[in-house]
Formats: structure tokens, sequence, C-alpha cells
């Protein structure tokens, strides 16, 4: 899956998106250098998922879930 279509998942809202994620536990979603700011990603399972070099300023990670995520270098 490209990471454009990662994006989107998670922009259609976080209860698809964890939902997707657990059906689908074995992909490592790559969210790299992604432009999230100002989202809000309140309870998001990004557990795993790639998250180097994105955007996170200002976005709402309450509660979400980033066990064995990649933050490397993420703002």
């Amino acid at each position: 899956m490209k990471k454009r279509e990662y994006i989107d998942k998670l922009i259609n809202g976080i209860e698809s998106w964890n939902t997707w994620r657990r059906e689908h536990s074995q992909i490592r979603p790559d969210l790299s250098f992604a432009d999230l700011h100002n989202t809000d990603l309140h309870g998001a399972n990004f557990c795993w998922a790639t998250l180097v070099g994105a955007d996170l300023n200002g976005a709402n990670l309450g509660n979400a879930r980033l066990i064995g995520a990649d933050l490397r270098e993420s703002d």
C-alpha cells in the first residue's frame, strides 16, 4: 500500500483507522514524512508504524497507541 493510501485511511477517521489496523495487524504502516500537523489523532493505533520525520506539530496524540512506533526525527 502506498503512503498516500495510509494517510487517506487515517484522515477518514480514527475509528475506521483502528478497525483497519485490527484487521491488518501484520502491516506496519509507513507514514514517514507525513504532514499530520494539527490533526486529531486521539486514540489512534500507531503500534509498529513508521512515523520517521512526520510533522506531528499540534496534533492531538492523546491516548494514541505508540508501542514500537518509529518516531525518529518527527516533529
